[in-house]
């Protein structure tokens, strides 16, 4: 959760876009923790749960991938969805910013 906010915090401080204009995260400075989490916890991450690809561990604040699914990965597997997140996120805020 903390790295994720920090995401925003850091975009922030940066004096970069943060999110689009009526998002929830636009407010991060005053935003709580558990406000933070239910961004996080709400769609896409919904989908990838009810899929049974990631599950968020409660008890220590925590998302995981599904043990059995990441013995399965490569390396190069996680490589191509870290480069596609950071295009991802490239693209979105190229967008925000023209």
């Amino acid at each position: 959760m903390k790295t994720f906010w920090e995401f925003y915090k850091n975009r922030k401080e940066q004096g970069l876009a943060v999110e689009k204009p009526g998002m929830r995260m636009v407010d991060v400075d005053n935003l709580i923790l558990d406000e933070v989490k239910q961004v996080l916890l709400s769609m896409p991450f919904e989908e990838f749960e009810r899929r049974h690809y990631f599950r968020y561990g409660r008890d220590l604040a925590l998302i995981e991938m599904k043990p059995s699914l990441w013995k399965q990965l490569a390396p190069e597997d996680i490589e191509e969805p870290h480069r596609a997140c950071k295009k991802g996120i490239e693209t979105y805020y190229a967008r925000l910013n023209p």
